[in-house]
């Protein structure tokens, strides 16, 4: 049979196992003819597992009133999945947006403040053992000039939103690499409204 002589190559999939599974050196993978079953009797993705990669944090800031053009900067410190961006805007019919800077853009308000709590492994109030983000506090968010680069447009956007009541994204995952910087800002024009924003990510 012809397949019995086939060869397959699988592309990338010893690069992606070989970053998956943080280890170096060669992988061999083929593919067979042979069907072996296969019972899954854990998933080490889930909450618990992890002690540092995959490791989930959260960031929300309380509801409160911010005024127009104010928002946050966050500074995500290692490679991490966003697995989840929130918004609701509860009065004043304000949107808001979120918009990602790569490593090498650092934008006007530079975070300085660690924030954020881990949903995972949670230790003392007190330990030094924090998520890898750190945060501006509500700030007047500066556009730096408004350069591509650092003003949100198409090329940086990840989820913009109009007035509403509530409103939800998730992405299905948006890898950022480390010192990447997120910024989220409410609209530069209309009144001070009642806001809530929050984040969800995990290290990668």
């Amino acid at each position: 049979m012809a397949f019995e002589k086939a060869r397959t190559s699988l592309l990338n999939i010893t690069d992606r196992l070989r970053r998956v599974l943080g280890s170096a050196g060669e992988i061999p993978l083929e593919l067979s003819k042979d069907l072996i079953p296969v019972v899954i009797a854990a998933d080490l993705r889930d909450p618990g597992s992890s002690s540092y990669r995959g490791r989930r944090f959260a960031f929300v800031p309380e509801v409160q009133s911010i005024s127009a053009g104010f928002g946050w900067v966050l500074k995500l410190q290692t490679d991490c999945i966003i697995d989840q961006l929130w918004a609701a805007s509860i009065t004043g019919g304000q949107g808001v947006r979120f918009w990602l800077l790569d490593p090498t853009t650092a934008p006007v308000n530079a975070p300085a403040t660690q924030v954020g709590t881990w949903l995972e492994g949670k230790a003392a109030p007190t330990s030094s053992d924090r998520p890898p983000i750190i945060g501006s506090g509500e700030v007047s968010v500066n556009l730096g000039g408004g350069t591509p680069e650092i003003a949100p447009t198409s090329q940086n956007l990840v989820f913009t939103m109009t007035q509403g009541n509530a409103c939800f994204a998730v992405p299905q995952g948006i890898y950022v690499k480390a010192n990447s910087h997120l910024i989220i800002q409410l609209p530069t024009t209309g009144t001070v409204g009642v806001f809530s924003i929050g984040m969800y990510a995990r290290i990668f």
